[in-house]
């Protein structure tokens, strides 16, 4: 390969890095790929130049430039808050989301959510799943249970995430007969390991214990079927459908 070729290769490789550690604007990723060598020079003058020309530090002057290196949490929602002061567009703000909820801070990242969900932007079904998920872990099941709704009248997007999403509000409302459904449907259109463990999780707490320990018997009957990747996807599940199922047997409880 020529020597220009492999710098261009190497700066491409850097400012794209940087861009995703960073969260910039996808649109410099199309940029540097499509405009070689020129993009990357645009990209660097404009993102990272004013960053090495402050020292080696951040705005918020807490770490170097180098795309490579680890960000604490507090810092890459300090950064991204900064992002928003810069350029207040959806995609700076639901990237603040994501990382509040990556980081158990659902409660705000169910406002950032929310807030993206204007203008062109206002029936993003994407933007709208993740607000369903993390308004559910703040307990805030209506809400969570609204946007769910919206996302099945939009589109079939994550349908068996959604749909799973869907049993487990009404479940959480008390809607029992509405979960019931729910899960009933997850489990026709989906093989899902999890919805088989929620679903078995549900009957348990409602006292139909033969029931959720057959479920936990198919989940061990399908693991011994399930290839290697879908092992290592599924384990978390695979590893609590386990344990419930010696808990269910300690109580005597039968398929």
């Amino acid at each position: 390969m020529h020597i220009l070729g492999i710098v261009e290769l190497i700066a491409q490789i850097y400012c794209i890095v940087h861009c995703i550690r960073e969260r910039r604007s996808g649109w410099w990723i199309l940029f540097i790929l499509f405009v070689p060598l020129i993009g990357a020079g645009v990209y660097f003058f404009v993102e990272i130049f004013p960053e090495l020309s402050s020292g080696g530090r951040y705005r918020n002057g807490t770490a170097n430039a180098n795309p490579l290196r680890y960000r604490p949490p507090a810092q890459k929602v300090s950064q991204l808050r900064e992002s928003i002061v810069f350029s207040d567009t959806v995609t700076n703000r639901e990237n603040l989301a994501d990382e509040l909820s990556r980081q158990g801070e659902y409660a705000e990242a169910v406002e950032v959510y929310q807030s993206c969900l204007k203008g062109l932007s206002a029936n993003d079904v994407g933007i709208l799943y993740k607000l369903a998920e993390a308004a559910f872990a703040t307990e805030d099941y209506e809400t969570s249970l609204e946007a769910v709704h919206k996302v099945r009248a939009l589109s079939d997007h994550r349908a068996a995430k959604t749909r799973l999403l869907l049993a487990r509000n009404h479940a959480a409302l008390g809607n029992l007969d509405k979960a019931e459904e729910a899960f009933q449907q997850a489990l026709e259109r989906h093989s899902d390991i999890e919805i088989r463990y929620r679903y078995a999780e549900f009957l348990y707490e409602h006292q139909r214990g033969p029931e959720a320990m057959a479920l936990l018997e198919e989940i061990t009957e399908m693991v011994d079927r399930l290839p290697r990747h879908a092992l290592k996807l599924n384990q978390e599940w695979i590893n609590r459908a386990k344990s419930a199922r010696k808990a269910l047997r300690k109580e005597g409880i039968e398929s």
